[in-house]
């Protein structure tokens, strides 16, 4: 029971809500902290454990496939959302690049990728923390995803 994060990340690179306050003058524009730059998972803990071939697993990060841990999400600042497969392809015959649109809901608290959508938790120049709920056998998981900046 597998979930395929790659599919999840191109749909929904999950996104987030700033610990700063809005209408704080010297907080960073919220697309400027997340626009134009290179972004990589570097975490994905899952809660409740979800059992996988008879074992609890919170770290859903260590149950994922090398190739889909180089994955690149980039959000443009016009809007298109650009996902690369990174160094390594998990389908030799996947498209190296796809894009589709993203935008922020009206308090900037949810992202919406395409057709799904995550709570932002954190963002900051450097940090993206979202959550996203799927339901399982009528049991809902929150993942919760933390990227980082791609390593030059």
């Amino acid at each position: 029971m597998k979930i395929n994060f790659a599919l999840s990340a191109f749909l929904g690179i999950a996104l987030f809500a700033s610990c700063e306050k809005k209408d704080d003058p010297a907080a960073a524009n919220r697309t400027e902290l997340i626009s134009e730059k290179q972004w990589i998972l570097t975490a994905v803990t899952v809660d409740p454990a979800l059992p996988l071939n008879g074992t609890l697993v919170t770290n859903w990060y260590a149950q994922m496939d090398e190739c889909d841990k180089d994955d690149i999400a980039i959000f443009r600042k016009n809007g298109v959302y650009e996902f690369n497969e990174g160094a390594s392809k998990c389908d030799p015959n996947a498209p190296q690049t796809a894009q589709t649109t993203w935008s922020f809901n009206s308090t900037e608290t949810v992202v919406t990728v395409g057709s799904s959508s995550f709570t932002l938790v954190e963002l900051t120049k450097d940090k993206i923390i979202d959550t996203r709920v799927h339901t399982i056998n009528g049991i809902n998981y929150t993942f919760t995803e933390t990227w980082g900046i791609k390593p030059s």
